[in-house]
C-alpha cells in the first residue's frame, strides 16, 4: 500500500510524451553575457561577442522538450550555462547530458538525442 502510494506520488511529478514545448524565449538584445562552465574541471568561459550570443541563443530557443520531471537537488553536473540579462538578472541551468536541461529541480528532456552536442562542442570549456 505504501509502495503504491509512493509510486503514485512519483508518477504525478513526471509528465511524459508531452506535446513538444519550448523552454527558452530569449532575445539577443536582452542578453549581455553568456557564461559556460565545465562541472568536472570548473573552468568557465564568458561570451560577450554578439555573434557568439546570437548562436547560443538560437540553440537555446530551438530547444524543445517532451518530458518534464521533478528531480531532487543534485551534487554534480556536467555543464552549467549562466545567462546575464541586460537588467542584471541571471538565468542559470545545468546540462548533465546532451539532451536534458536541469533548472530549478526540474529536468526538461528533449526527444532529440544529443540536442546540445553543438553547444557543448563549440562553447563549453574542456
Amino acid at each position: 500500500m505504501i509502495i503504491g502510494g509512493i509510486y503514485m506520488a512519483q508518477s504525478q511529478k513526471t509528465k511524459e510524451n508531452m506535446k513538444e514545448q519550448t523552454l527558452f524565449s530569449l532575445e539577443q538584445s536582452s542578453v549581455s553575457e553568456i557564461a559556460t562552465q565545465n562541472g568536472t574541471t570548473g573552468q568557465r568561459m564568458a561570451y560577450r561577442d554578439a555573434e557568439d550570443i546570437r548562436k547560443i541563443i538560437e540553440i537555446l530557443n530551438d530547444f524543445s522538450y517532451t518530458k518534464m520531471e521533478e528531480v531532487p537537488p543534485a551534487d554534480g553536473w556536467s555543464y552549467r550555462v549562466i545567462i546575464t540579462m541586460t537588467e542584471d538578472e541571471n538565468i542559470d541551468f545545468y546540462l548533465r547530458d546532451t539532451s536534458d536541461v536541469y533548472m530549478e529541480n526540474t529536468c526538461y528532456s528533449s526527444a532529440k538525442k544529443d540536442y546540445f552536442a553543438q553547444l557543448i562542442h563549440n562553447w563549453m570549456p574542456k
